[in-house]
């Protein structure tokens, strides 16, 4: 798949999670359960959609190690992440660690938070980087990162965060800063995230993947 998908690609320099990053490292455990769950509760989407918190998914064993194993027994949320998106839209980041375990083939646009100069981000700066079905990462604090896209069918990942990330902050938006751990740049061409007041920053080509036919 990754071959069709590069050449289907040429735009892109996709990469596979054995290839070392600063941005990320491969986790291990049996994410069986979890893809499981995923197939009966998740659907497809053809927006891409988020639920910050699944009760479910956060007492499955496998997330509550991830919960020791990386954020050290700290209050997480575990919930979904799914959709059809093909664009990078945006890149937003945390300052904590962010775990995403992919129910179905995903790719993730991701960037280097020091690239960011004057609140602008150059997307030609950004790597491509291919998830299979039932793998497990953990995003560093500052990766940027935005709604996985999908390679075929609709996207599906689980996303494990600090407790109360992504909420709304009592202080409201403040140029970057979108919501509790959530900072935010989109592109011009997300006239969603525009006209919800994030702030534009992603200069360049707003970067998208060919999909692969759904089999």
């Amino acid at each position: 798949m990754i071959r069709e998908l590069r050449e289907k690609n040429p735009h892109l320099n996709i990469q596979t999670s054995y290839e070392f990053s600063p941005l990320y490292r491969r986790l291990g455990g049996d994410p069986s359960d979890v893809i499981a769950y995923s197939e009966i509760y998740v659907p497809d989407s053809e927006e891409n959609k988020y639920i910050p918190s699944d009760p479910n998914l956060e007492n499955i064993p496998l997330v509550t190690k991830i919960q020791k194993d990386v954020f050290d027994y700290s209050p997480i949320q575990a919930g979904w992440c799914f959709g059809s998106g093909i664009y990078m839209n945006g890149m937003e980041w945390h300052k904590s660690s962010e775990v995403i375990i992919a129910c179905t083939d995903m790719l993730l646009f991701l960037g280097s938070f020091s690239d960011i100069k004057n609140d602008e981000y150059d997307s030609r700066k950004a790597i491509s980087l291919f998830l299979k079905k039932g793998e497990i990462i953990e995003l560093y604090p500052l990766t940027l990162h935005l709604a996985p896209i999908r390679v075929s069918t609709p996207f599906k990942g689980a996303i494990i965060l600090p407790k109360g990330t992504n909420l709304p902050r009592s202080e409201g938006i403040e140029g970057t800063y979108r919501a509790i751990n959530k900072w935010l740049l989109v592109h011009p061409e997300n006239l969603k995230g525009v006209a919800q007041g994030a702030k534009v920053g992603i200069v360049g080509n707003n970067l998208y993947l060919n999909p692969l036919s759904e089999e």
